[in-house]
Parts: C-alpha cells; sequence; structure tokens
C-alpha cells in the first residue's frame, strides 16, 4: 500500500476542493494507461456525454466514474496514517472526502476495503430486537460517518428494513439523530442499533452486559 505523499500534488488538490454536492471524483487514464484522480462536474455528467463515451469519445472518455473504480483506487494508499489537521491541513481535508466517498460506496456497492482503510476506530454496538438485548454490531468509524451510513449499511445486509439507530447512556437520554447528522467520535459508545418496534421508555431494558457479536 503506498503512502499519501506518492500521490500527485493534483490529485491531493482535486481531493481537496472537490464539492462533492457539485462535483464526482473519477479516475482518468492518459494515453500509456496511468491512472489518476480528477473531480468532474456533475452538470457534464449528460446521457449524450455517456454515450459519446461508451464509443471512447467526448469530455468523459477514458475516465472511470464509478463508485466501485475510484474506491479501489483511492484504496491503494494508506489513509490511516491521516490523522493531524495541523500537520497536513491538505491531505487531510483530502482524507475527509475521501471518507464520504467511502461511506456511500460501502452503503451503496458494498466495497468495504477502502471504509476499512479510511477508518479509525471500531465499537461494538447493541443491537436490540423489539426492545431485547441480541448482541453487539462491531462499527467502523471515520469522521464523515453519518447515522444514514451506518443505517444504509445494516439494512443492504440484514433482514431487518426497519432498522433504527440510537444514542443516549440511558432510556432517559435516548434519541433518534437524522440521517445526515454525522456520528462523533464521543457518540459511540452510547450508539445502539434497534429492530423491529422502536422500544417505550416502560419496555425497554437497557440493563446488559453480555458482550455477544452478531452479524
Amino acid at each position: 500500500m503506498l503512502e499519501i505523499r506518492n500521490l500527485q500534488t493534483n490529485e491531493i488538490t482535486a481531493l481537496e476542493t472537490c464539492n462533492l454536492s457539485r462535483e464526482r471524483i473519477a479516475v482518468q487514464l492518459n494515453g500509456a494507461g496511468k491512472a489518476r484522480i480528477v473531480t468532474i462536474s456533475k452538470a457534464e455528467i449528460t446521457s449524450y456525454q455517456l454515450f459519446l463515451k461508451f464509443f471512447g469519445l467526448g469530455k468523459l472518455a477514458n475516465t472511470k466514474l464509478d463508485l466501485k473504480s475510484v474506491a479501489n483506487y483511492l484504496n491503494s494508499y494508506n489513509w490511516k496514517k491521516v490523522t493531524d489537521f495541523n500537520k497536513h491541513p491538505q491531505q487531510y481535508r483530502a482524507y475527509l472526502n475521501v471518507c464520504a466517498l467511502a461511506n456511500k460506496a460501502l452503503a451503496r456497492n458494498g466495497c468495504a476495503d477502502l471504509f476499512e482503510n479510511v477508518s479509525k476506530l471500531d465499537q461494538a454496538v447493541p443491537v436490540f430486537t423489539d426492545g431485547t438485548y441480541r448482541g453487539n454490531r462491531t462499527i467502523s468509524w471515520n469522521p464523515c460517518l453519518t447515522f444514514g451510513d451506518i443505517k444504509g449499511f445494516l439494512e443492504r445486509y440484514s433482514n431487518y428494513p426497519n432498522q433504527q439507530i440510537g444514542i443516549g447512556k440511558s432510556r432517559e437520554t435516548l434519541t433518534f439523530p437524522t440521517a445526515t447528522a454525522i456520528v462523533k467520535e464521543k457518540d459511540l459508545k452510547n450508539l445502539k442499533i434497534f429492530r423491529g418496534n422502536i422500544p417505550t421508555f416502560t419496555n425497554f431494558d437497557i440493563s446488559f452486559q453480555r458482550s455477544v457479536r452478531i452479524a
């Protein structure tokens, strides 16, 4: 696995400055087949340009737009060492966009390698079915992980489409954040996953002690 310093300067800049709401991170191949990271405005990704791309023509020629290809390219670099904004601010801002892309690739395409690459902490999160404790699920965390990312992943790989993620030290403080809310590092130990009926304060037993990991 390569270190981040092996990325070209223009690749780091592209990752750092990419506005993910208006641009896509992509992998572009030059004439010699060498890959590099670029950003493309979403407005340029039209049906016509995608049609031309199929024949190797147009603005998107020799460009890979799919999440899996981009995630695989970025996963060849070691992102775990990018931890300090004060020492390497440009690399850290690039890292945050890579985290956001990794979370999306995991939830939508099941591409776990980049997600594990950018994630720094693992936390055993208790799982309840209809208010009854059923064991723990290990959640990997990075600074851009949202409650929606976790929910999307859980729903993709389980038979419980109505899972909810709560946070709180006790039943009196239990809340259910919005899907777009970022999961803070300090909140990790207080996460809980609920399947089936959402517990009420009268039937929810939060006094669990077992350490059991479930799939």
